[in-house]
């Protein structure tokens, strides 16, 4: 299996596997693998090699963290605003007045 990182992606690796393990460790092959006191080993013709416990992990990087839990609270905060423009027409008609003010001035600029 093959893991590939991609955009907002991370992968990452650390923790224990549990691969085939031929049950003939008197007669070992090259490539044969073995558990020895709790490690993973490989026999590489000559001799046993430990390898590290490793597991992939897949995550998001830091960047998309970041905006999901600013996503999140430009929705609480837009939720907020809905409630209080329903319970204030007032505040309702200001913001309509606001956003029609900003489109004019985002279209000045262009």
């Amino acid at each position: 299996m093959n893991l590939q990182a991609g955009a907002h992606v991370t992968i990452g690796g650390n923790g224990t596997i549990m691969p085939y393990i031929n049950p003939n460790s008197n007669n070992p092959m090259i490539g044969m693998l073995r558990v020895h006191n709790g490690s993973v080993q490989v026999f590489d013709g000559q001799n046993w090699s430990t390898w590290g416990p490793s597991y992939p992990s897949v995550g998001l990087d830091a960047d998309t963290c970041e905006l999901l839990t600013w996503c999140k609270q430009q929705r609480e905060s837009q939720a907020q605003l809905e409630a209080l423009m329903q319970k204030h027409p007032g505040l309702k008609d200001l913001h309509d007045k606001f956003e029609v003010m900003r489109i004019l001035c985002e279209r000045e600029t262009v």
